[in-house]
């Protein structure tokens, strides 16, 4: 009975380890490939924002030019609000941050 156990074990972790080899997937794919994502300051209008997508591409050109590059520079752009505004929304942030107790 033993012998049969053992057999069927053996069986099981071949059937479990059968098909293993490196697969082609998107993540092997893209592992040594830089891609830079950009998020806007605070007074950062559209246009400005496009502009610096575009310099951080010839950055990425110039300067990185050693690594594979993934794609063009990405990003998201957060709205640009009033000053009174953005001021509400840090001391928000701020205060949230705060413990209970102080």
């Amino acid at each position: 009975m033993i012998k049969y156990l053992i057999v069927f074990a053996l069986i099981l972790t071949n059937y479990a380890s059968a098909s293993y080899q490196p697969l082609d997937r998107y993540c092997t794919k893209q592992i040594d490939q830089l891609r830079l994502f950009y998020i806007n300051g605070m007074f950062t209008t559209e246009d400005d924002f496009r502009e610096n997508l575009f310099w951080l591409d010839n950055f990425q050109d110039i300067k990185l030019g050693n690594y594979l590059k993934g794609r063009k520079p990405t990003g998201s752009y957060n709205k640009d609000e009033d000053l009174h505004m953005q001021i509400y929304e840090v001391a928000k942030q701020k205060y949230g941050d705060l413990s209970p107790f102080s």
